[in-house]
């Protein structure tokens, strides 16, 4: 049998949640809503497909089976022309299934010209449209919950619509598109990075605007998990975000590139599927990036066909037009780990310990000071598979079960007894709190 043990890390006391129409001083500790959550218990077993009992296996796996008939979950495209940052960025709202017909015509009737038609299931909505949606999630008492998705990815992956069709029902769903990915259109030459969280903030505001009596929770995967991170931290204690909780994230991104080069794994199957998602998204944006001083299209075509490691096309590229002199730099100054103790938001953080794309160097002397984190590990899984034996990833029905353990929890700020870490020596060299 092919099962996995999760292992929790937490803090010995945790911030307070506040509950709906109680007795004043009616509360629960974070780390006791979390752990009542099936899956996210100290010591939960759970099964996994009895074939697929190795991380290569379950990698590849989820990357080769055909999901196309499952998880058919329909989107409607806003786009969103940003307040913060020059340019423009889509939000997929989870919405009913049209009729084939109707659809296909509604599809053809909304297609912006110029603009690339998106993946099945998918269009762009009206204004009329996105006005209709916000008066459906108005008109019900479920929270929203605001999905991001790893590097390169978007609304249409199987493990984005796997959580999102488990949410059915529990919670009005978006899922926040990088710029540059899921064939969103960039107007402007810059697309995303781990310290982009301009259109994640601007989404949360606009939504917490809209809909200030409802809770909003934010799940982050793999790279969406990071600037989730990055995103709370600058947020501390104005956050208006209700809780997080990530799957398969990063902490620390020097020591991912380590555990990259450092394995036959790392060296000739995940490092090279890395830079090919990454060099994907740059060439499919080409055309808007033409316009970067920082950007040679030539110079990038010559560079795929050399390069070994993603870190390669991130020290060339991605750090320069982040404002970055080398790779390194920018891992460094993207790795959420430097601010972790400036969020202030309750985060359950999911990861594996045979995760083969990022380091297992988890923050676990962190998680134990912090009273906003709640760490679950488990011993298999890999980065985003976690295959159960019905073909499912197993974290979806976990992440339905933990918003679903909201209900009865107000939006108040958590109580967290002044919480404050402060930085007291060498503020001239680095400053960090």
């Amino acid at each position: 049998m092919n099962t996995s043990t999760i292992r929790v890390t937490r803090p010995e006391t945790s911030v307070r949640l506040r509950l709906n129409d109680s007795a004043p001083g009616s509360e629960i500790p974070f780390a006791s809503l979390a752990s009542s959550v099936p899956g996210l218990e100290h010591g939960h077993r759970f099964k996994l497909h009895p074939l697929l009992f190795h991380h290569f296996l379950q990698t590849m796996y989820l990357g080769k089976a055909d999901y196309s008939k499952t998880y058919t979950v329909y989107y409607g495209r806003e786009i969103i022309e940003s307040q913060s940052r020059p340019g423009q960025f889509t939000l997929d709202y989870a919405v009913p299934p049209e009729d084939p017909v109707e659809f296909a015509r509604n599809l053809a009737a909304t297609q912006p010209e110029n603009y690339p038609k998106l993946h099945p299931r998918t269009r762009y909505y009206t204004r009329d449209e996105i006005a209709d949606v916000h008066k459906s999630w108005a008109a019900n008492d479920l929270p929203i919950v605001l999905l991001m998705h790893g590097l390169g990815g978007g609304s249409h992956e199987v493990v984005v619509r796997s959580v999102v069709s488990r949410l059915h029902g529990v919670a009005n769903v978006a899922v926040l598109n990088c710029r540059g990915c899921s064939r969103s259109k960039i107007t402007t030459p810059t697309m995303f990075s781990a310290l982009h969280t301009d259109d994640l903030a601007e989404t949360v505001d606009m939504l917490h605007k809209l809909f200030p009596s409802k809770q909003i929770h934010l799940v982050g995967q793999s790279f969406g998990g990071l600037l989730i991170y990055n995103y709370l931290a600058q947020q501390g204690d104005r956050s208006v975000v209700t809780s997080a909780f990530t799957i398969g994230s990063s902490w620390n991104l020097i020591k991912d590139e380590d555990v990259l080069k450092g394995n036959l794994f790392g060296e000739y199957v995940y490092g090279p599927f890395i830079k090919q998602i990454l060099a994907r998204i740059y060439k499919s944006n080409a055309q808007g990036l033409i316009e970067n001083p920082k950007f040679d299209l030539d110079e990038f075509n010559q560079l795929c066909k050399t390069c070994k490691h993603v870190s390669e096309i991130d020290d060339r590229f991605t750090a320069p037009i982040t404002g970055f002199p080398s790779a390194s730099t920018y891992y460094m100054a993207g790795s959420p780990i430097l601010r972790i103790f400036k969020i202030r938001t309750p985060v359950v953080m999911l990861n594996d310990l045979s995760d083969p794309f990022i380091s297992q160097s988890y923050p676990y002397a962190e998680v134990k000071r912090h009273p906003y984190l709640y760490m679950a590990t488990s011993d298999k899984g890999s980065h985003l598979a976690y295959v159960d034996p019905s073909g499912d990833m197993w974290y979806s029905k976990v992440v339905r079960d933990y918003i679903a353990s909201w209900k009865d929890v107000s939006t108040q700020r958590p109580l967290d007894d002044g919480f404050h870490v402060e930085q007291t020596d060498f503020t001239d060299v680095i400053k960090l709190y």
